[in-house]
């Protein structure tokens, strides 16, 4: 089996989370709920394939280059990595996970590790 890294991507100003944002809070308690079920219920599934569980980012972001330090808005939410056959056998292990098919996340980007 080989290790894929996924990177779960949530940009703050996004499509996804303009509409999370329009939702009532009674709405949005209602979909997290399910949400974590529904997560809780992938992670259980899929606990085989998981190599680092998902780990979330916090809010502050520094981008270093040749100009120093610039904090600017992430447009991550998390990583992990799991183990897969091939890097189509990993990524649709997240077809309509949770990240965004519940939750205000954009995508989940899969890539093979070296």
């Amino acid at each position: 089996m080989k290790n894929f890294f996924i990177l779960f991507k949530c940009e703050e100003n996004s499509v996804n989370h303009d509409n999370w944002k329009k939702l009532s809070d009674e709405i949005q308690k209602e979909k997290l709920s399910i949400g974590k079920k529904k997560l809780e219920h992938w992670f259980e599934k899929n606990k085989d394939f998981i190599v680092i569980p998902m780990t979330e980012f916090e809010d502050k972001l520094l981008y270093v280059d040749n100009n120093g330090l610039n904090e600017v808005k992430r447009k991550m939410g998390a990583f992990m990595q799991i183990k897969a056959n091939s890097l189509e056998d990993a990524a649709g292990l997240f077809k309509s996970h949770p990240h965004f098919s519940i939750f205000p996340g954009d995508g989940i980007e899969v890539v093979e590790c070296k």
